[in-house]
This record gives C-alpha cells, sequence and structure tokens, in this order.
C-alpha cells in the first residue's frame, strides 16, 4: 500500500484577528505568527469577494535555490551531458534529458524514447498525451526528468469540465463563467513511467497551470498556478487526483498571509518522492495571481512578486515587492519561513540568490530618468519565537548603471554578483558581496550592446551572451563575449568577441537567449551551444526575398588564446530532412519542425535534436554524419 503524505495541519489553537474595516476573521495557528488559514468556505468566499473589490493585483516570480551536492550523481563510466541548470545538483524541466543508453524528448503532445546504445538509433516509445475526458480538450507536454528508475513526464491539460461542491463532476460544451466563455479549465498532468520497461506506473493531475518544477535526488517539487471560480454550486479548492484516487484539499489547509492584501489565486505545491513506496503531499498557498520566475536551493523555496495598490493620495497605482520563503525540510516536505518585502522587479531567476545564511536579489525600478537598481541582501534568521524570518541587513541603490539604464542580466557566484544594465552601452559591474554589511561595487567594464544571459566558466571566466548594439543603443545582431574575473577590482574582457550582425533588413534569433536550458555547456571537451535564427535579406537584379537560416552552432573555447578565445567549432542543420518530403502549405510549419531546438552527447558522440528527426556526429570528426532518425511522418 502506498503511504501517502497529504499534509493535515493539526490546529493545537485558535487566535482569531479581526479586520478592523472588512470584518473578517484571520484564523492562524503555532507553526508561524505570519501565517493564517482559511476556515471555511463561507470565510474564504469572503476573503475573495473583499480583494475583488480592491483592484489589487499580484504579478509574483517564483523562485528556488541549493545546498552543496556530491559528484557522486555523474555517471563514473560515461561522460554524459546534462540540462544547463541555475543551481548545480538541483535538475530542472526540459523538452530533452539524456543518459548513457537513451534520448528522451517532448515534441507537442509526443513523448520519444530512442535508444542510442548501437550504431543505428530506433525508436523504442512514441507515447501521446491523450485526454482522459469525454469532453473536449487540449494537450501538450512541457518538461520531463529521468531518475535512476523513473521517467517523469511533464505536461498541461485544459478540459471543460468543473467539480461541484457535492463532488460530481459538471460538463458541458463551455463553461459559462464571465468571462471565462470557452476557456479552458487547466489541470497539470504528472506521468511516472518505469525507466526499465518504460511502462506508465503512475499519473498526478494537480488543478491549474503548470507554473515550474524542479528534482532533487529522488524528489519532485511541481508548482501550478490556478484560477479561482466563485459559482454557484463549483467547489473552488484545488484538486489532485493520483491514478483514481481523487483528493480535494481542506480549507483549513488553505494558508495564506493576512497582512498582504492581494489573494487572489492558488499557488499549488505537488511534492513527490520515489523511493521504495511512492510518497506525496500537496500544499496550497492563497495569495497573488502568477508566478514568473522559479529559483531553488536544497533548503528553501522562495516565491517573489509584485502587488499593485491604488494610493488615494496620489491617484496612482504603488508597486511593492513581496518575497516569501517556504524552507524545505529533511523529509522533503514544505514549511512557511517569513517574507520580506522589496522595491522593484526581479528580471529572472538568476536575479535571486541564497548563500551562507542571506538571501540575495537584485531589482530594477522604473523608466527613463526615474530607473533605480537595488541590491537586497537578506538574512535568514529566528525570531523569539523561533519563527524563521528574514531581516534586511543591506541595501545598496546607488551606482549599479548610469541614468536611465535597466539591469538586463544578473549571476551571483559566492561573494560576487556580476550585472549587467543598458541604454545605449552595456556596463558589467562587479559588486563584492562577501561583506553581507556592506555591498561594494569594485569594478566595471562599458562595451557596447548587453548581455541577457551570463554564465560562469572555470578559471573565474565569464560567459556573456545578448546583443550587439550600434553606438545609438539599437540592436543589431547576436554577441557572445567573455571576461576574466580573477580580480574583482579589474574587471578586463578576454580577447576578441563574437559577433552575427543582422545585416540590411534581417534579424538575429537565439532561444538561448532569453532561456538558459537552451545552452548546451561541456567543459570537459571545452565547447558551448545553442541554436540560432537568422533571416538574411537577398537582393538580386531579378528578385529579392527573405533567407532563412537555422542551425545549431558550436563554440570553442580556449582560454590560453587571449585574442581569439572564441571560435565558432562548427554548425549544423536539419533542413536536409525536408528535402524527403512533400513541401506544400506546411512549408513553413516544416521550417519550424527541422529547426534543432537542443544538443546532448555522451562520450565522443554528440546528438542533435528538432521536433521532427535527431541525428549523431562524433566529436573527433564534425564533418560526418554518423546516424539520423527521421521522427516526422506526413
Amino acid at each position: 500500500m502506498k503511504k501517502i503524505l497529504l499534509l493535515f495541519v493539526a490546529f493545537l489553537f485558535v487566535i482569531t484577528l479581526a479586520s478592523c474595516d472588512q470584518m473578517i476573521t484571520h484564523y492562524s495557528v503555532d507553526s508561524h505568527s505570519q501565517l493564517s488559514y482559511v476556515k471555511d468556505y463561507d470565510q474564504f468566499k469572503q476573503l475573495i469577494e473583499q480583494n475583488q473589490d480592491s483592484y489589487n493585483r499580484f504579478y509574483p516570480e517564483a523562485v528556488f535555490e541549493s545546498v552543496e551536492m556530491d559528484d557522486n550523481t555523474t555517471s563514473e563510466k560515461s561522460d554524459v551531458s546534462t540540462t544547463n541548470v541555475q543551481v548545480q545538483g538541483i535538475d530542472e524541466g526540459d523538452i530533452v534529458k539524456v543518459d548513457d543508453t537513451r534520448i528522451y524528448m517532448l515534441s507537442y503532445d509526443a513523448f520519444y524514447v530512442i535508444d542510442i546504445t548501437t550504431d543505428e538509433m530506433s525508436l523504442l516509445l512514441s507515447q501521446s498525451l491523450e485526454s482522459s475526458r469525454e469532453d473536449s480538450s487540449y494537450t501538450y507536454y512541457q518538461e520531463l526528468y529521468i531518475t535512476e528508475n523513473e521517467v517523469i513526464v511533464i505536461g498541461q491539460r485544459y478540459s471543460y469540465y468543473l467539480q461541484s461542491r457535492d463532488g460530481q463532476t459538471k460538463e458541458s460544451d463551455f463553461i459559462d463563467i464571465e468571462p471565462w466563455y470557452y476557456f479552458g479549465l487547466p489541470e497539470s498532468v504528472i506521468e511516472i513511467y518505469d525507466k526499465a520497461s518504460l511502462t506508465l506506473q503512475d499519473t498526478f493531475l494537480v488543478s491549474g497551470y503548470l507554473s515550474s518544477s524542479r528534482l532533487i535526488d529522488n524528489r519532485l517539487y511541481v508548482i501550478t498556478k490556478q484560477d479561482i471560480f466563485l459559482y454557484e454550486d463549483i467547489d473552488p479548492r484545488p484538486q489532485l487526483t493520483h491514478n483514481s484516487d481523487v483528493y480535494m484539499q481542506p480549507y483549513e489547509n488553505i494558508q495564506y498571509i493576512a497582512s498582504l492584501e492581494t489573494l487572489e489565486n492558488y499557488t499549488n505545491i505537488l511534492f513527490v518522492e520515489f523511493d521504495d513506496t511512492l510518497t506525496y503531499e500537496l500544499k496550497t498557498y492563497l495569495g497573488q495571481s502568477y508566478w514568473g520566475h522559479t529559483y531553488v536551493t536544497f533548503d528553501s523555496i522562495y516565491f517573489a512578486g509584485n502587488t499593485y495598490q491604488f494610493d488615494e493620495l496620489t491617484n496612482t497605482y504603488v508597486s511593492k515587492g513581496v518575497i516569501i520563503r517556504y524552507i524545505i525540510n529533511t523529509d522533503g516536505s514544505t514549511s512557511f519561513g517569513g517574507y520580506q518585502t522589496y522595491e522593484g522587479y526581479i528580471i529572472n531567476q538568476f536575479a535571486i540568490d541564497q548563500y551562507d545564511q542571506t538571501l540575495r536579489l537584485l531589482t530594477t525600478d522604473g523608466w527613463g530618468d526615474t530607473v533605480v537598481n537595488r541590491l537586497y541582501i537578506f538574512s535568514l534568521d529566528l525570531n523569539d519565537n523561533n519563527e524563521p524570518i528574514m531581516n534586511q541587513l543591506a541595501l545598496l541603490d546607488e551606482g549599479i548603471g548610469k541614468p536611465r539604464e535597466r539591469v538586463q542580466s544578473v549571476r551571483f557566484n559566492e561573494d560576487i554578483v556580476t550585472v549587467v544594465t543598458f541604454e545605449q552601452t552595456d556596463p558589467l559591474y562587479i559588486i563584492d558581496i562577501s561583506n553581507p554589511l556592506q555591498p561594494l561595487i569594485t569594478s566595471e567594464l562599458e562595451i557596447t550592446g548587453f548581455a541577457t544571459y551570463q554564465h560562469p566558466w572555470k578559471n573565474d571566466t565569464l560567459i556573456n551572451i545578448g546583443y550587439e548594439t550600434d553606438n545609438e543603443g539599437r540592436i543589431i545582431g547576436l554577441k557572445i563575449a567573455m571576461f576574466d574575473t580573477s580580480d574583482i577590482s579589474n574587471l578586463n574582457q578576454i580577447g576578441s568577441e563574437l559577433t552575427f550582425l543582422n545585416g540590411n533588413q534581417g534579424w538575429t534569433y537565439s532561444e538561448a537567449l532569453h532561456n538558459h536550458k537552451a545552452l548546451l555547456f561541456s567543459e570537459s571537451h571545452d565547447f558551448f551551444g545553442f541554436a540560432m535564427t537568422r533571416y538574411q535579406w537577398i537582393e538580386t537584379a531579378e528578385n529579392f526575398s527573405y533567407m532563412n537560416i537555422q542551425e545549431y552552432m558550436l563554440f570553442n573555447i580556449d582560454l590560453n588564446n587571449t585574442n581569439l578565445p572564441l571560435s565558432v567549432k562548427a554548425t549544423f542543420s536539419h533542413q536536409f530532412f525536408m528535402q524527403t518530403l512533400t513541401l506544400d502549405s506546411n512549408a513553413y510549419y516544416l521550417s519550424y519542425t527541422f529547426g534543432i531546438q537542443r544538443a546532448v552527447y555522451v562520450n565522443d558522440i554528440i546528438y542533435f535534436i528538432s521536433l521532427g528527426g535527431v541525428t549523431s556526429y562524433n566529436l573527433n570528426d564534425l564533418t560526418t554524419m554518423t546516424d539520423s532518425l527521421l521522427l516526422y511522418s506526413e
């Protein structure tokens, strides 16, 4: 019998806190003095309806982080690439994973497993994410993970159904609830396959959109965001289904922070542990409407975002940032760990970092002459009641960026943080945060363009990937540059950068500019790579048109070459697959289908993967394709 850990909160005592303006009673328990719990449906309805009258809006960014892990998770027998993640040892879901025998990949609503143990690749599994309901639905896969014994596939399903308060399913062609006409009701789907047999073992359905996920060893965390419907006899609570067992979250398990006025949506945290027996727990937090970014440590989960409140004195909306901490306990469950506030906006998950019992975050705020960039440092402490809290230690709100320059990218690396700001030029800053009470800008370097992603490389080196710009700040192409950060008082660029200019009326794009998981890094082979799409304007005496160039590019890194440390190692394309297919009105779709999205390697063989096929090359001879596998069928 599988045991179920569904986090029923024991009410040891109830403290009532009366809200003077709306006369709403907030119910707290001894778990944390800052935290309240919903009592029942009537109190829940009162909370939501009060919020709907307040015109507040909350747009948070989620955050997760890490503790050190040993290197035993890497195969001792094989050199196998891994997903490029923020925190080493905490895996992030992606559309492709690989081990020393198989490639696992997602393509729309299809899940493929490809055998790579022989000279010729072969398809072991082709599985579709289908709706289990009779009503109309739309489904697709989003993320996957592999563990020692499991393959975990996470998808999204939009179904037209609601759960009634008496436990019955209400189905119709569409849900007639303003403004949700013809709007799908989402649920996140987690399928767990036995890795050896590739048979489906378990399925979880969680209410809401997939917001984020993480895998720490054999522990999976899936975060969903769920809209709230208050309508006649509809049950507004989150629902979790494990195989055929259905669980409705009790009202008394729903948490919220009474001092935060915005209560718009649920955030559900599903924790699943894969051990001798599968265990799981569902945590529900009532608050902000959207989670944009996720940052994970081995011991904490942070939710961060901005609430907008109307200021009657200024007749404007005022933004307030909030960061909420959940502690990951030794058994994998989560518990509330306090919250803090900040000014500005967090651009992505790399702008948040936990290190040595401190939390650091970099925010940007305003436009034009009002821009302010801030570095916050909070301590992770306990109050007099032995409750976890966060206290502000330091704030640096001057000197990060020239006037009008907003933050474009951030990377924390233990005692330093590198920050790129931009309006017309790109100052790259090093900030010394070894003393959390007194952060100090120690060096800056002005160059053209700006980086959207920064990657620490071995030997105190930083690889920046972003855009090149002209002297007036207009984007003219894509640029990669390397910097020496060994002397924090003397930041230097290493040699020449690589640029890929748009050309006349052209443009250049890469998923890697906004998704770090689209990048492949190999310190053992001294290269990195990502896919790039270039549209070039071709004009002749007879004709003119755009030429679409879709390539996966490998870049060689040579730190000993101080003049040219970066060079193009090789380029690859899947457009040749299209020559075997019928090109008709689907030509544009096929061009996208055969655009390479990811690359992985196992020992000396590298594999290039598009939605339509896989090709392989030997790293010692990148000029000759060793094998190909067509997945797309007409």
